[in-house]
């Protein structure tokens, strides 16, 4: 489900969320890792597959003299705990976390030129993007999301 709010003409808000329930109605395979478990899958979760998935987003603009146009914007978004492969296995497993960027534009009149500055990450929160464990020959491999990163565009339309 997805809205978007106009406050004030001003202020917008924007809304989505994602709620799943995906798990294996009936599956058996062996883990390679725990070859001695119980390879029937049967009620785990799918991999990579969130509870909930919500998205917050708020953004503020206003006109200034001779048209220039500021806005300022954040941007909150939350994934639910996953699990990264079919075994339901712990070690490839990412509790749920959330992530807050946050941004502000200033546009020149008839949005000829453009100034856009941006923090993504705000908080640092360290995360895992994907988790692959094959433990004979490389262990368990995170690939982390990007940590707490900022930057700036200029642009100038002719």
């Amino acid at each position: 489900m997805n809205l978007n709010y106009s406050m004030t003409p001003r202020l917008v808000f924007d809304i989505g969320v994602v709620a799943l329930d995906a798990h294996y109605d009936a599956f058996s395979t062996v883990d390679p890792n725990n070859p001695l478990d119980d390879p029937d899958r049967s009620g785990d979760p799918l991999p990579d597959s969130p509870n909930l998935a919500l998205n917050l987003g708020l953004s503020y603009h206003w006109l200034h003299d001779q048209g220039v146009k500021t806005g300022v914007s954040a941007n909150y978004r939350y994934r639910s705990r996953v699990y990264f492969s079919p075994y339901h296995d712990e070690a490839v497993m990412q509790e749920g976390h959330g992530v807050l960027d946050i941004g502000m534009d200033i546009r020149g009149q008839k949005e000829r030129w453009s100034l856009s500055l941006f923090v993504n990450n705000l908080t640092d929160e360290l995360y895992a993007r994907s988790i692959v464990r094959v433990d004979p020959i490389v262990g368990t491999t995170r690939f982390w999301g990007e940590p707490r990163h900022f930057g700036a565009s200029l642009e100038y339309r002719f």
